[in-house]
């Protein structure tokens, strides 16, 4: 843990045009409440990178994290992600979750082994996934049915199995009546 506290601190630190950490979390400390945003009952808290208070971002560290998105001022480049896997290492995987926001994870747990893992814990015969970002692409990958919806970035879509509506237009009812 402590190892990815410090690389998360780096990227913060070192990665031009990063502006916030979304942390998604199931305890939010009363100082973190004070001095991030904090919606009640959402699950998580954003830290605003200019605001620079290292206790803060040491206790956000502390809390029991599920997941840290980095967000740019502008739509995440590249440039960008390579900056932050740099500082991260191949332990390390980097990918963009939305045009400006950009997810960490342990590369020996990303979605799509996460995803095999708990279908094969659970003995699912047939693993099904949806995705609409770059984070998504080795779950639908991974899975035996992989799905994007329409309005996936392209990168996502070519490696689908199947297409489904826009997010906008039940892509799960779809594909819950094609089975």
């Amino acid at each position: 843990h402590s190892d990815a506290s410090d690389i998360i601190k780096r990227i913060s630190r070192e990665t031009d045009g990063l502006v916030a950490l979304d942390f998604s979390t199931t305890e939010i400390p009363d100082v973190i409440k004070k001095h991030c945003d904090a919606p009640d009952g959402e699950g998580y808290f954003r830290y605003c990178l200019k605001d620079g208070n290292e206790e803060i971002l040491d206790t956000a560290l502390a809390c029991k994290i599920h997941r840290v998105i980095f967000h740019a001022a502008e739509p995440a480049s590249g440039k960008v992600t390579e900056a932050m896997q740099k500082i991260a290492g191949d332990r390390y995987a980097i990918s963009r979750s939305s045009p400006c926001g950009l997810e960490i994870q342990d590369a020996a747990f990303t979605k799509g082994k996460s995803a095999r893992f708990l279908a094969d814990r659970l003995g699912v015969h047939t693993l099904i996934c949806v995705g609409d970002y770059e984070n998504d692409i080795s779950m639908v990958r991974e899975a035996n049915i992989g799905c994007a919806v329409a309005n996936a970035i392209p990168e996502l879509r070519s490696v689908a199995d199947r297409i489904l509506p826009s997010v906008d237009q039940s892509p799960f009812v779809e594909l819950i009546e094609s089975l």
